[in-house]
């Protein structure tokens, strides 16, 4: 009981120190120079969503997110993905006359179970469906009164019967699970946009890993880009769709996010056209309130406006002189200096180019969907403040997302949860604690999968080697760690609480 009793001092020692081990020199004067290298394997951190950069749309955005106790970097995810949904291939950012981008996106939001995936996005979802609903009823409306017309005029079988297929095949806004040629048939019907969307995305790519798949994910890569895309098959016949392109969205968490995108699998470029949405998770206080959506709902309403537009062809969004100017200025400098850098995250920092095209585009047109329409109108050159934004995202964000994704792939699992820990002991100013609550809680990357158990214990073993903590030993056995105060003595910590065993 002695031992429990000193941990529990030690634990109430860090509730009180509001700066770290630095005023307990008596306790540190008893440690040795631990291994800093350690400190240069923990995950970045999860970088802010600077949800100024949407604009109008960004009022929406954090209103929803609080009232769904969720990340606004789930909301902002769905909201900019449904843009790509409603007009993925309708409007086109062009960078050149051979330089064309669809504002389609593919986005993945990253957390684990209960950190307000679903509740952030179910809101735009609906609205999406709301809009499918309204296609397929307009289109039922014009269909029936054909046929009408076409009966009373003795018209042939032949074509009313086209005109009772085309009726029992609505547009369609949204699919979730499905083949590659059912997709086919169903983006056949979708001229000006497609969501591709899947609660789990980790079903949907270990689909396409399964051996047999490989017509399936080609076919899904073609996907990113526009363009005509045929597909033979002995029992579908010829599939041929004219704008092959669609956006992708779901959730995943993070264990699975770095097994199935960074660990496993050929580099392909999959991963790579994937923009990384994975904040810190948000504890509630209170349980949700809700928010008012008929802004977003409004607003999604005035972008399928848009597919009306200049009679069923594309609309090419150009950038303005200053906007290309400064896109230029970054793909000269920053772009091009990561060229070259090999590996999955070499391929990430490929895309981002094109990407900064996309959300450019998508920024634009929520610029319009949520201003004035009078204000702002959609067929104008995108602006330098709109490129600015969609800069700021890239760099302070999405850069940062997949430095973060990537970070440690190839270091031993224990080796990256042993810094991990040391990064979350420093950042919250903890002086001990308990490794079974730190696997449970902490939600550090590795701690949901199997074996996490066995890792854990080998990088507290690791903490210990390298000079970083001590175990308390107690009769209960509750893998209860001291930690080095040298990690404080740099850094004046917030001094949060551990939690007593």
């Amino acid at each position: 009981m002695m031992a429990d009793d000193a941990f529990r001092r030690l634990a109430l020692q860090s509730i009180k120190s509001r700066d770290g081990w630095g005023k307990n020199l008596s306790v540190a004067a008893n440690w040795s120079e631990p291994d800093r290298s350690l400190l240069e394997s923990a995950d970045p951190e999860a970088p802010r969503f600077p949800i100024e950069v949407l604009g109008r749309a960004g009022n929406y955005v954090a209103s929803a997110a609080r009232g769904a106790n969720a990340p606004v970097d789930y909301v902002a995810a769905m909201l900019m993905v449904a843009v790509g949904a409603i007009v993925g291939k309708k409007c086109h950012v062009r960078l050149s006359n051979d330089w064309i981008e669809p504002v389609s996106l593919w986005c993945v939001i990253v957390g684990p179970p209960s950190s307000g995936k679903t509740p952030a996005c179910k809101p735009v979802r609906s609205a999406l469906r709301s809009l499918e609903k309204k296609w397929a009823a307009d289109l039922a409306e014009r269909l029936q009164r054909e046929i009408a017309e076409a009966q009373a005029l003795d018209a042939s079988l032949e074509e009313i019967n086209s005109l009772n297929a085309e009726l029992n095949a609505p547009p369609r806004l949204l699919i979730n699970d499905s083949t590659a040629e059912a997709l086919a048939r169903v983006e056949m019907r979708a001229p000006d946009g497609l969501l591709v969307e899947r609660d789990e995305l980790a079903g949907l790519i270990e689909g396409l890993e399964r051996y047999g798949a490989g017509g399936d994910r080609a076919f899904y890569l073609e996907g990113y880009d526009s363009g005509a895309f045929t597909i033979d098959r002995v029992k579908a016949g010829t599939l041929h769709i004219d704008n092959h392109c669609f956006s992708i969205f779901g959730g995943i968490q993070p264990d699975r996010l770095r097994t199935l995108l960074t660990h496993s699998g050929d580099d392909d470029g999959f991963a790579a056209r994937l923009l990384i949405f994975w904040p810190d998770p948000i504890r509630p206080t209170t349980i949700p309130s809700g928010a008012d959506h008929t802004r977003m709902e409004t607003a999604l309403g005035r972008l399928d406006d848009l597919r009306h537009l200049s009679e069923g062809q594309p609309i090419d969004l150009w950038l303005t002189d200053d906007a290309m100017d400064m896109l230029n200025g970054w793909y000269g400098t920053k772009f091009s200096d990561r060229v070259g850098t090999t590996g999955k995250i070499g391929s990430a920092y490929g895309k981002l180019a094109g990407m900064t095209a996309r959300i450019a585009g998508c920024l634009h047109l929520l610029n319009h969907a949520f201003g004035d329409e009078v204000e702002h109108d959609p067929t104008l050159n995108i602006s330098s403040a709109t490129v600015s934004n969609a800069l700021e995202l890239i760099e302070g964000y999405f850069v940062r997302q997949i430095e973060r994704t990537y970070s440690g792939t190839g270091l031993p699992g224990e080796e990256r949860i042993a810094a991990a820990l040391l990064n979350h002991c420093r950042e919250n100013g903890l002086q001990a604690f308990n490794l079974r609550q730190a696997r449970r809680e902490w939600g550090i990357s590795g701690s949901a999968r199997k074996g996490a158990v066995t890792e854990f214990d080998g990088a507290a073993a690791l903490l210990i080697e390298t000079g970083w903590a001590r175990q308390v030993h107690s009769r209960n056995r509750t893998k209860d760690y001291e930690i080095n105060p040298i990690l404080f003595s740099d850094n004046r910590s917030n001094g949060s609480m551990v939690s007593l065993p």
